[in-house]
């Protein structure tokens, strides 16, 4: 795939990711929440910083070709030539073939969008739900009641998930252990 596709694919893409993440995370309150550790994180975002340059602008600073007019017109036209020759074709055929490559295994489920999306979402939501919860029992604190709400809140997507997922598993091998001995009870009658 030549130098840049390479590179491509371990840097810029990472790079994009962590600019963005890192976004998020300030633009939610991460930097100004911090409350006495507002000192200490300026070093973590100075190094998220300097990394994230570093992937992204590198080879431009260091290719000695990059600002020769020469190279730049040449890129120019194969930029062009991707994306407009032949009504796109060409950049179709590449995004089905380099981007919408069907994956297999652990790489198809957690590196995904769609995962990191949804890990974010649920968080988001998990936060707001317990900060919601921790005003109403501000509100409410006189009252018993207001503290096992906070339990039973959380309750459906946590504690009723994790019992399916340990109870499946369970009732899978009774119904397999129950399947399989049925098959050998001695008052079964056999067709013969």
């Amino acid at each position: 795939g030549g130098l840049y596709l390479d590179y491509t694919q371990h840097t810029y893409y990472n790079a994009m990711d962590l600019l963005f993440f890192t976004l998020c995370v300030v633009y939610v309150g991460g930097y100004s929440d911090a409350g006495p550790y507002k000192d200490q994180l300026i070093c973590t975002f100075v190094s998220l910083g300097l990394v994230i340059f570093s992937w992204l602008y590198a080879p431009f600073i260091f290719n000695p070709y990059q600002f020769s007019v020469r190279y730049v017109a040449a890129d120019i036209k194969a930029w062009y030539g991707l994306f407009f020759t032949d009504g796109g074709k060409n950049w179709s055929e590449w995004y089905e073939r380099v981007i919408l490559k069907p994956k297999r295994g652990i790489a198809k489920s957690v590196f995904d969008f769609e995962f990191i999306f949804l890990f974010f979402a649920i968080t988001a939501w998990i936060s707001l739900v317990t900060v919601k919860q921790q005003v109403n029992v501000a509100i409410y604190s006189k009252d018993p009641v207001a503290e096992y709400i906070v339990v039973f809140t959380l309750m459906p997507p946590f504690i009723l998930s994790s019992s399916y997922c340990i109870l499946l598993p369970v009732l899978q091998r009774l119904v397999r252990c129950c399947s399989a001995s049925n098959v050998h009870l001695p008052w079964r009658r056999s067709s013969e």
